[in-house]
């Protein structure tokens, strides 16, 4: 994974556990960035909104990754974009990021979907190049020989036409998890469990 470059002097960074904001983690640890500086805004127009998005006079960004002791930054993901399963925390945009040189798929999204076992299963949505589309266990194997943990590894594979996009050019991720939970209808070539 690349860097996404040093922290510029005049602003403070740091990583803190996803879960306990008031955790600060070590140097190379994954979790939320808190940032803090001149060029950060004082708030939001309404004060909820403010208080929600501060601690103390840090920012929180929502943003997930890695800060190294001479400051390096990698931005690894979203926070909301993390899959909980079993207890695990798994990054959605780390199996992305993986899949996006598989060369039989043309674009691809991982969701978290609910599951009463797992609390949510790693559901692979993709856009196949080919006309012979990836199976689920070939994405699995592809995956493992990345190094990919077996416990991020997918559990369902649904292949489509396209995927959804707004406008910003991001992939509606609650579209498709409504998509897959039966709360609209999902126009699929096929799905893998």
């Amino acid at each position: 994974m690349n860097a996404d470059g040093v922290v510029h002097p005049l602003i403070e960074v740091r990583i803190v556990d996803p879960t306990d904001a008031g955790r600060v983690l070590e140097p190379g640890a994954e979790g939320e960035i808190l940032v803090r500086g001149p060029d950060t805004s004082l708030g939001y127009l309404r004060v909820a909104d403010t208080e929600a998005s501060r601690i103390d006079d840090w920012v929180l960004t929502g943003d997930l990754g890695t800060l190294t002791a001479d400051r390096v930054l990698t931005v690894t993901g979203r926070k909301k974009d993390v899959i909980i399963r079993k207890g695990e925390k798994i990054s959605a945009k780390e199996i992305e990021d993986l899949l996006a040189d598989h060369p039989s798929i043309a674009d691809v999204a991982v969701i978290g979907v609910a599951d009463a076992e797992r609390g949510e299963m790693v559901c692979c949505v993709a856009v196949s190049k080919e006309v012979t589309a990836p199976t689920l266990p070939a994405l699995c194997a592809y995956l493992r020989e990345l190094g990919l943990a077996a416990f991020k590894l997918p559990e369902r594979l649904v292949l489509m036409d396209q995927l959804p996009y707004n406008t910003g050019g991001k992939v509606l991720k609650p579209a498709l998890r409504a998509m897959l939970t039966g709360g609209a209808e999902i126009k699929a070539k096929s799905v893998d469990r």
